[in-house]
């Protein structure tokens, strides 16, 4: 297999996500170039003849989860199949869910964020297709995924979810059904047993819950700000297409559309005689309305990170207790 490494520019310029490194629950992004990206790697599927590691690429302004094969990074972006040969692999030895989902319904609370685009997150998802489980990311609801030079979209899935061994939501977690892939070597449900203690698995469920709503809350609150943002872009760009169209006839800044005096006034740029230092000043403010939006979705990504670091504490107290009453048992006998 052949290996490049991903730009941390580039990784920094199309997303507020945290670089290649440690992440929450174990999991790691390692780039394709260093000997750590061999070791533990997260396969997220299978075809036949392969396993299908997952991975994330730099692409059009945003960072993109998808499946390994055959040295690049591929994955679905409008309507086509994208391979990457600059990529990161997701490493680590966590436990790991595959929980169903369907469009429509609300995602998994814990999926695992792969990604981003300006105005959204992506989780990571994984969907049978073609005698193969592929890998990829949700989308609008869908899970996305490249396959034979297009992009797939599926709406019956299965989302990533570190940090939480099957069976220990409880009464939050009714329906929620932890699916592995037979035969495909994928990683997946540990050999976990139900953990002791009705009121332990209550208080686990009630915290699941109500950090769920949390997330979406401040996802909602993230995604309105970009929403914002980007009508602002849309607007400036506009008064930039129309300022170009007078420059090229030749049409003097004072002489020009009012509309382009009186939009500059709005945002609290100052509207000069040149229309080289109004380029000048629009770029300036543009570029800073895209740098915030990058700021808000890493100041998101990192609360989720947090989010994730403790459901694995929580798991990890579990854990403990159901270990210690098997010592208590194993003493009595």
């Amino acid at each position: 297999m052949k290996f490049n490494r991903i730009s941390a520019a580039a990784a920094a310029l199309v997303t507020g996500l945290c670089a290649a490194g440690a992440q929450a629950d174990g999991l790691t992004w390692v780039p394709n170039t260093e000997p750590a990206s061999r070791q533990n790697v997260i396969l997220g599927g299978q075809e036949p003849g392969r396993t299908l590691p997952i991975c994330r690429a730099a692409y059009q302004n945003g960072l993109h989860p998808g499946k390994i094969v055959a040295g690049n990074c591929n994955f679905g972006w409008g309507g086509k199949e994208i391979l990457n040969p600059k990529f990161d692999v997701l490493t680590g030895r966590p436990a790991i869910r595959w929980i169903a989902a369907r469009n429509g319904a609300p995602l998994p609370a814990g999926a695992f964020i792969g990604g981003s685009e300006p105005a959204r997150l992506l989780p990571v998802c994984r969907a049978a297709y073609q005698q193969g489980v592929h890998p990829g990311k949700v989308v609008a609801g869908n899970c996305n995924f490249g396959w034979g030079g297009k992009e797939i979209v599926l709406a019956a899935y299965e989302v990533m979810v570190p940090g939480l061994p099957a069976g220990a939501i409880g009464a939050a977690g009714a329906g929620v059904q932890a699916v592995g892939v037979s035969g495909a070597g994928v990683q997946g449900v540990g050999a976990v047993s139900q953990p002791t203690g009705g009121d332990m698995e209550a208080l686990l469920a009630a915290y699941t819950a109500n950090l769920s709503k949390e997330q979406a809350a401040k996802l909602q609150g993230a995604l309105q700000k970009t929403r914002e943002r980007n009508a602002k872009l849309a607007a400036a760009a506009g008064i930039r297409s129309t300022m170009a169209a007078a420059k090229k006839k030749g049409v003097a800044p004072a002489k020009a559309d009012p509309a382009i005096a009186k939009y500059f006034s709005a945002v609290g740029i100052a509207y000069g005689k040149s229309w080289d230092a109004n380029e000048a000043a629009l770029k300036k403010y543009m570029d800073s309305l895209a740098k915030d939006s990058q700021s808000d979705m890493g100041k998101l990504q990192g609360a989720i990170d947090k989010r994730n670091q403790t459901m694995q504490m929580m798991t990890n107290i579990l854990k403990q207790m159901q270990d210690t009453q098997r010592a208590i048992i194993a003493n009595m006998r």
